[in-house]
């Protein structure tokens, strides 16, 4: 039987999975449509920031709530060590960015992995 905080968790892992699915949708589509390098890269940036930002609130509200469990704190934990890991390639990017220059293939790469590391970790808390 889910009690009410377990049933939110699963919730925001389900809105960051959909979140992280439609902003490949948006970077793929982004790709086809040929805009200026630009404007694809910022296209790209805010979906990411959007997407660690979700994963950021949903690891800062599990960790400080009392009614956490063992095993939420702990994934909470995983998802903060890979949001580290992101924000040290992601922040770098975000400047770039907005300076006008255009970030390389493998900073893109390397933050879409990372992403998609967190999306597995809330589909496995879903799933199990």
């Amino acid at each position: 039987m889910k009690g009410g905080k377990m049933q939110r968790i699963e919730n925001r892992m389900r809105w960051l999975v959909v979140v992280m699915v439609l902003s490949m949708a948006v970077m793929l589509s982004a790709c086809g449509t040929a805009p200026s390098i630009t404007t694809q890269a910022k296209s790209q940036s805010t979906v990411m920031l959007d997407t660690y930002h979700a994963a950021f609130v949903d690891v800062r509200d599990t960790l400080n709530s009392p009614l956490s469990t063992p095993a939420q704190r702990s994934l909470a934990l995983q998802k903060r060590a890979i949001l580290v890991k992101i924000w040290n390639v992601l922040g770098p990017y975000e400047k770039l960015i907005n300076d006008g220059g255009s970030p390389g293939v493998e900073d893109t790469q390397t933050i879409n992995a990372l992403i998609n590391q967190l999306a597995s970790l809330a589909t496995s808390t879903i799933n199990h």
